[in-house]
This record gives structure tokens, C-alpha cells and sequence, in this order.
């Protein structure tokens, strides 16, 4: 069977994830093989936040998850982040990301990881249909390991302005029944950030600009070349906060961002991404978001950060939401822990 199997794969992964929604993969005679995907769930989930927002405030994600979305994230405080979140993909197949980011007197070092997650698959033929009893073993990985810099603290050092420029290499890792094949690729990115401040609090825009894999790298499994994604992403948000007049505190704070991306091998090459986010007392956040690559609302979520005197400089994010991934609606939620120095 397993000359079966090494011969003659009918569909792609995805195909099959799709379109038979079970389970099992399809094999036929006389067929080529196709081992390696295009890595097309990338562009799903990129942390619960980000993707509650419908991945549109680019400049202003989040955690150590940002690396999937900006290589140049805006600087987050002096300190160490640590993250994990999943998300349901289609038919028991998850997505799972987890990373961690230091940051230090502007200079930031992150590593994501975002993998396909999902049980070895029953090897199903065109003379067996009710499957072999044989299992394939596939696995889908993503490594990002980046490094930013915020110039705007050497030019203007009262923190008004940031400048985020920054670079990432990212790793595809892709094995099917063991035959597996790797590749890196290069990501570039900057954003920039301008705050201004009034009698009751300060409003803050930001816009950043992330190209991924531009020299168009790709691997090759079992001589069969696979295209990796390719996408340039730019975006523009505005957020303003009310404070307390004689605490100083913040009550509420509102972001809409606008997003724009290019994908050179997805349909439609250029999505418009939406987002909007209410935050009360720096504790509970309403979101919601969408992306021009489907119909109607995209996702929507919400989050509690934990944030206690008697916590000392941890400081915990819990975040939940529900995003559309083009066939149903699937839930999200990550968890995210800061230690600031």
C-alpha cells in the first residue's frame, strides 16, 4: 500500500480538507502526487486579536503573534511576552500559534510559531473508499524569528513619536508520510506612530507597511515545486482615549484601523481589511472586524485584561472572539502574559 500511497495522491491537502470536509485522504490510480500545500491557511489567523479586527490594524497588533501580521510591530513597553492561542480550521484541523518577544530600550527580538494541527488522516483509495487502515502522518509548521528597532526614541524623546523598522526570516516546514521539505524566506517592515495629547486624554495615529516573502521563494517536495505565499500589507489606524480630569486614568479608548493587502497568488490578489475596537478601563475590549474576501461581517471578539496590584509586573491578557474562515464561523481565543521590567 505504501506504493500506492507514493504514487498516486488524486488532490492537494486542502482540496481534500475542503471540499471531502472528512478525515481521510482520497487516493486513484494513474494519478501524479501532489505533497506540498501553499501554505493558504497562513493568511487565517494571525492571533486573536488581529484577526477579531479582521487583521487591519497592521502597525498596532499585538504580541508576540504580530510577527505574522507586521515584522516592525509599534514598541509595547520594556519587558517579556509570552503567548499561546488556537483556533479551529475546518473539521478537527486546528491552528495553534505561540511565540514570545522581549523588548528592551527600543530594540525587540520576537519568535511565532503557527502550525497546522490535526490527527494522522485514513488513507481511502478508488477500490477501497471505506478506507485501507493505513494512516498518513501531515504537517504543516511556520517559524518566525524577528528583529525590530524603534528610531523615534533618537529623535524625539518625550515618547511622542515611534518608528518601527524591522526584518524577520520565516521557515516553512511541510512533511506528508515522510517525505518533507523546507524553506526560508525574508519579510521587511516599518511602522510609525504619532501621539498628541489634550486636556482629557490624547489621540494617536499610526501606519506601517510589512512585504513578505518579495524574492518569491519556494521548495520542492518529491521534484514537485510549491509556491509560498507572497503579500504586501499596509495600513492606517487612528485611536483616542478619554482619561480622568484628576487621575489621569484611562475610562475609554476607541481604535479604527484600515487595512490593505496583495496577495500574488490569492483570490482576490487585494483584500480591504476593517477593524474596530472599544476598550473600557483598560480591562475589558470589544471587537470586531472584516475582510473584503468574504461576505458580510468577517469576526468579532472580546478581551479581559488582568492587570492587579497585587500581580506585581505580570501583567494577563485573555482574549476570545469568532471569525469567518470562508466556509463557517470558528472560535478563537488566546492567552497572553506580560512581565514588565
Amino acid at each position: 500500500m505504501r506504493t500506492v500511497l507514493g504514487r498516486s495522491l488524486l488532490v492537494t491537502f486542502f482540496s481534500l480538507l475542503i471540499f471531502v470536509g472528512t478525515p481521510a485522504l482520497t487516493f486513484g490510480a494513474g494519478f501524479a502526487r501532489v505533497l506540498a500545500s501553499n501554505f493558504s491557511w497562513e493568511k487565517d489567523y494571525s492571533g486573536t486579536r488581529q484577526t477579531s479586527m479582521g487583521n487591519a490594524d497592521m502597525a498596532g497588533a499585538q504580541g508576540p503573534s504580530a510577527l505574522l501580521l507586521n515584522v516592525a510591530p509599534l514598541p509595547s513597553g520594556t519587558g517579556l511576552e509570552l503567548e499561546y492561542g488556537r483556533t479551529q480550521f475546518v473539521n478537527d484541523v486546528d491552528i495553534e500559534v505561540l511565540g514570545f518577544a522581549t523588548q528592551w530600550k527600543g530594540l525587540r527580538v520576537g519568535y511565532s510559531r503557527l502550525e497546522l494541527v490535526m490527527d494522522p488522516f485514513l488513507v481511502r483509495t478508488a477500490y477501497e473508499p471505506d478506507g485501507t487502515g493505513e494512516y498518513v502522518d501531515i504537517s504543516e509548521v511556520i517559524d518566525v524569528l524577528g528583529i525590530s528597532y524603534d528610531l523615534g526614541r533618537l529623535i524625539e524623546s518625550d515618547g511622542r513619536l515611534n518608528w518601527t523598522v524591522g526584518g524577520a526570516v520565516r521557515r516553512y516546514q511541510n512533511s506528508i508520510d515522510g517525505n518533507s521539505a523546507s524553506q526560508n524566506t525574508k519579510d521587511l517592515g516599518t511602522s510609525l506612530a504619532w501621539r498628541s495629547y489634550y486636556s482629557r486624554g490624547w489621540v494617536r495615529f499610526k501606519g506601517g507597511v510589512s512585504s513578505m516573502n518579495r524574492s518569491g521563494d519556494s521548495f520542492v517536495v518529491d521534484e514537485r515545486e510549491s509556491m509560498l505565499p507572497q503579500a504586501v500589507r499596509y495600513g492606517l489606524t487612528a485611536e483616542s482615549a478619554l482619561t480622568a480630569q484628576k487621575t489621569d486614568r484611562e475610562l475609554l479608548r476607541l481604535v479604527v484601523a484600515y487595512g490593505k493587502t496583495e496577495h500574488d497568488n490569492a483570490y482576490p490578489a487585494f483584500q480591504d481589511h476593517f477593524g474596530v475596537e472599544v476598550v473600557a478601563l483598560k480591562i475589558l475590549a470589544l471587537r470586531g472586524g472584516r475582510n473584503s474576501r468574504f461576505d458580510g461581517p468577517h469576526s468579532w471578539g472580546a478581551g479581559l485584561t488582568l492587570d492587579r496590584p497585587f500581580m506585581g509586573p505580570a501583567v494577563l491578557h485573555l482574549d476570545y472572539g469568532r471569525y469567518n474562515n470562508g466556509y463557517v464561523w470558528t472560535e478563537m481565543w488566546s492567552l497572553r502574559g506580560e512581565l514588565n521590567f
